[in-house]
C-alpha cells in the first residue's frame, strides 16, 4: 500500500453526474503494472473498476450519476497496489 496524496484529484465533488479524476503519478515512463480506477462504497462493495493507460498523467471521466446518494472512495491501484485514494460525495 503507497499513499501518494497529490496522486490522484477528483472534481466536482460532491458529484451529482460525472467527474474528472486527474492522475499525476511521480517519475517518468510508463508505470510498472496496469492501472485501475476502483470505486467502492462505504461498506466495501465494488460499485465501478475501469482500467487505465499506464501512464503516470493522465485524465478520466467517471459516470456516478447512476449511483445512489452517498460517501464513495475511489481508488487508484497499480497490478495489485493501493496507491492513492479520495473519497467523494454522491448526491
Amino acid at each position: 500500500v503507497t499513499n501518494l496524496r497529490d496522486a490522484l484529484t477528483l472534481w466536482p465533488n460532491p458529484a451529482v453526474g460525472p467527474v474528472e479524476v486527474k492522475i499525476a503519478l511521480p517519475g517518468n515512463g510508463p508505470t510498472e503494472g496496469p492501472l485501475r480506477l476502483v470505486v467502492t462504497s462505504l461498506d466495501g462493495r465494488l460499485v465501478q473498476e475501469r482500467n487505465l493507460p499506464a501512464e503516470r498523467n493522465q485524465q478520466a471521466r467517471l459516470d456516478l450519476g447512476q449511483e445512489a446518494a452517498g460517501l464513495y472512495s475511489v481508488h487508484l491501484v497499480e497490478g495489485g497496489r493501493w496507491l492513492a485514494g479520495v473519497k467523494v460525495v454522491v448526491e
